[in-house]
């Protein structure tokens, strides 16, 4: 029996934390929907164009595999908590990230750092409060100006498996 319980919490564990796609959808000539168990997003081509100033404009670009997406929201689903340590700007229960990152959609740019780093810019709002926005969000960046922990982002650089440069939007 003892022989059992290992092999059980293992199945357990990896299914907890596994952040597979299971559904993928182009929906323009430069952006795919992907939708996990627990996540569902847009991933932008190498080839879409940023608004003025939202990305460093020296960043060359790629476009991000459905691999890359997978390890990127695994590792965000066990850091998570330690990104969002000092829970900036998240004045109610229901903007908490934490307890509600599955309700965040996001949308995913591909860059590549001066140093040659391959990371992946990750843009997170709300769902319910966009409804308004419809699909308008699987075909641009979705940039919304205050509204506190309703929107957020963060990079992840694919080698290191690192987070950084973690921001949540202001509250007016």
């Amino acid at each position: 029996m003892k022989y059992l319980i290992i092999p059980i919490l293992l199945i357990i564990a990896s299914a907890t934390f596994a952040q597979k796609i299971n559904k993928i959808e182009k929906v323009s000539g430069y952006s795919t929907y992907v939708k996990g168990n627990n996540f569902e997003g847009v991933i932008f081509d190498k080839d879409y164009k940023f608004p003025y100033g939202v990305v460093d404009s020296t960043y060359k670009r790629f476009t991000p595999t459905v691999a890359e997406i997978e390890l990127l929201e695994k590792t965000l689903m066990a850091q998570i908590k330690e990104i969002n340590k000092n829970h900036p700007n998240q004045i109610s229960q229901k903007s908490n990230i934490n307890k509600h990152l599955s309700k965040y959609r996001r949308q995913y740019f591909g860059i590549i750092t001066p140093k040659g780093e391959r990371s992946i810019h990750v843009n997170c709002f709300l769902k319910e409060k966009n409804d308004d926005w419809q699909n308008k969000w699987k075909l641009e960046l979705y940039e919304m100006f205050d509204g506190g922990s309703y929107y957020w982002r963060v990079n992840f650089n694919i080698t290191t498996k690192v987070f950084f440069d973690f921001s949540t939007n202001g509250i007016a």
